[in-house]
């Protein structure tokens, strides 16, 4: 059975919000796109919210899942090869979000040193950064995990430093 999609727009003196409901039978996520002012450059907040557990389809696995480091670069505005002393790409501590086939799973916070990991069964996953920051970026991340191994990777933020 195909899921459902509301929008609802809610308008006020100080601005507007437009929340997303989306609706699978087998799973519920509610996610409000937070619009705040029509006075200020638009900044959007997620949060999801995981279904009840009558609906909970995916589990988390304590023998595999996903693990790695996130860094963050270019960190001097005039990027060489091989790069200056102190110009190397950074450790990152960030929040993460993982989804499967559009519904969210969990998130999770990378270390101060960068690194990270997170329990998951098999399955496809999308890594993706977990704040409403515009910098860093993130391009989202397809990740494969396999019954009981994990999977490296690493995640590269870009500062936005030209």
């Amino acid at each position: 059975m195909k899921g459902w999609l509301i929008i609802a727009l809610v308008v006020s003196g100080i601005g507007y919000w437009i929340y997303q409901f989306n609706f699978n039978p087998k799973d519920i996520l509610i996610v409000p796109r937070t619009f705040p002012s029509i006075f200020s450059s638009p900044t959007v907040t997620e949060k999801a919210l995981p279904s009840s557990e009558p609906f909970t389809t995916v589990a988390q696995s304590a023998n595999s899942g996903i693990k790695g480091t996130v860094t963050v670069g270019p960190t001097c505005p005039v990027v060489r090869n091989p790069p200056q002393s102190g110009c190397e790409d950074k450790p990152l501590e960030t929040k993460l979000t993982v989804t499967q086939n559009s519904r969210f799973i969990t998130s999770f916070n990378s270390d101060k040193d960068g690194s990270f990991s997170v329990n998951l069964t098999a399955g496809t996953y999308v890594i993706a950064k977990g704040t409403n920051a515009f910098y860093p970026t993130l391009s989202p991340k397809t990740v494969v995990v396999k019954s009981k191994q994990f999977t490296r990777i690493t995640l590269e933020f870009d500062s936005g430093i030209r």
